[in-house]
C-alpha cells in the first residue's frame, strides 16, 4: 500500500501492487478524502487476476482515476479508468497493437480529459524494447496516439514516467542518451498531435 500516490481535489488515490484480493499479487487501489483521512473506496478491476500489479501507477484529476496494471497478461499490461466518486470501472485501457512484455501501464497520468500512459519495453521502429508512450481519450477510451523515439536505443526506458499537464505529455527515459552518454533523458511532447516539442538532459548528467 502506497507504492504509488496522486491527488487532486481534496481526494488521494494510493495504489498496492502487492494486494492478493484477487490472487497473489493481482493489486488494488484505494481513494481517501484527503481532509478526513477516511477510506471512500477500495478499487478492483473486473477482470483482475494474479499477478497483475494492478496499482503499480495511479493518477486522479476531474473526478477520474487511473490505475495502470503493467504485469497484466505476461507483461502486455493494461490500465483501468474509475469514476472517483462511485468506485466504478468505466474503461480498460490496452493499446492497439498489444506488444508481450511492453510493460503498458508502468507510468500513467490524467489531465484535462487526456490520459498518457508508458509502456517502456514496448518496440519502436528504431529498436527492440525501448519504449512507447500512449495517449487515449479518457472519456471514450479510444487511443488517440502512440508515441516513439525515432533514434531510440534498446532497453532506452522511455516511458518508464509519464506526466501530462495543459495538452503536453512529458516521458522519461532513465536510460537514454544525455549529452554524450546515456545519463537519462526526458522529452516533451504534444499530447493530440505526439509531434515533438523538446528533449531535456541534465548538463552535468552522470
Amino acid at each position: 500500500f502506497g507504492d504509488s500516490v496522486d491527488i487532486s481535489n481534496g481526494l488521494l488515490v494510493f495504489g498496492a501492487p502487492g494486494d492478493h484480493a484477487n490472487g497473489e499479487d493481482s493489486g488494488s487501489a484505494y481513494i481517501f478524502d484527503a481532509e478526513t483521512g477516511l477510506q471512500i473506496f477500495k478499487l478492483l478491476p473486473t477482470d483482475g487476476a494474479a499477478g497483475d500489479k494492478f496499482g503499480s501507477s495511479v493518477s486522479i484529476d476531474n473526478g477520474l482515476v487511473v490505475v495502470g496494471a503493467w504485469a497484466d497478461d505476461e507483461g502486455t499490461g493494461a490500465a483501468y479508468i474509475f469514476d472517483a466518486l462511485t468506485g466504478v470501472q468505466i474503461h480498460k485501457l490496452t493499446a492497439k497493437n498489444r506488444e508481450l512484455g511492453s510493460y503498458f501501464g508502468r507510468s500513467v497520468s490524467i489531465d484535462d480529459g487526456l490520459v498518457g500512459i508508458g509502456a517502456d519495453f514496448a518496440d519502436s521502429d528504431a529498436s527492440v524494447d525501448s519504449g512507447a508512450a500512449y495517449v487515449f481519450d479518457a472519456k471514450t477510451g479510444v487511443q488517440l496516439q502512440r508515441i516513439t523515439l525515432l533514434s531510440g536505443l534498446e532497453l532506452e526506458q522511455f516511458g518508464i514516467s509519464v506526466d501530462m499537464d495543459q495538452g503536453l505529455i512529458a516521458v522519461g527515459a532513465p536510460s537514454g542518451r544525455g549529452m554524450t552518454r546515456c545519463t537519462g533523458s526526458a522529452y516533451i511532447f504534444d499530447a493530440l498531435t505526439g509531434s515533438f516539442v523538446k528533449k531535456l538532459f541534465a548538463r552535468d548528467g552522470e
